[in-house]
């Protein structure tokens, strides 16, 4: 199976503006290639930060540190939410009980976590699009609207229907999965809300 670098993406982005390609994104490079590459490492960021099926985790656990009794939130979560408990969130680092105005946890917690991937764990289709949106980003910046850019920005767009297409085949997704549905049947209970005696 090929793969496709972040040093191909910052290739692709580099070619947009009309820049010669490089050998490395490590260690010391050219101003144009720390633009490119920290261009990339954001857009891969605020695609991921969408929530899709490759890089969305339910019953995800997060451990209790037996010296402190903290929950640390690694750096890759970008985002954990608990339906049955939503007032333990995600704090700075760790996690935070509001109901008891605390960081000490006796147990580990499971929730839905949306992970911000590295790029060598990222759909094909999915760096596709982070690296042609990442380019039409940077083309704007740098040299404004003209006829590369609306051709970037098409590009951009069919890529975009390539990873929808691609999270439609493998989400397999259902309204009879969404988590408010037993609400909207007639229950008086709604995820991540407290459950409630009835009176």
């Amino acid at each position: 199976m090929s793969s496709y670098t972040e040093l191909d993406a910052v290739n692709q982005i580099l070619a947009a503006q009309g820049f010669p390609p490089v050998a490395t994104v490590e260690g010391d490079t050219s101003k144009n290639t720390q633009i490119a590459l920290n261009a990339l490492r954001e857009t891969s960021r605020q695609v991921q930060l969408e929530a899709w099926t490759w890089n969305t985790f339910w019953d995800y656990a997060l451990q209790v540190e037996s010296d402190t009794g903290e929950i640390p939130v690694p750096d890759a979560v970008i985002r954990f939410l608990i339906f049955e408990e939503p007032w333990v969130v995600p704090r700075g680092p760790r996690m935070y009980d509001k109901s008891r105005q605390s960081f000490v946890f006796t147990q580990a917690v499971k929730g839905k976590a949306i992970l911000n991937l590295a790029w060598e764990e990222i759909p094909l289709e999915a760096q596709n699009y982070i690296a042609l949106r990442s380019a039409r980003k940077t083309y704007e910046s740098f040299v404004g609207a003209d006829e590369t850019r609306q051709n970037l920005y098409v590009e951009e767009r069919e890529s975009r229907r390539a990873l929808e297409e691609l999270e439609a085949a493998e989400g397999q997704h259902s309204m009879l999965d969404d988590p408010f549905l037993p609400y909207f049947r007639g229950s008086e209970y709604v995820p991540g809300s407290p459950r409630l005696p009835r009176f």
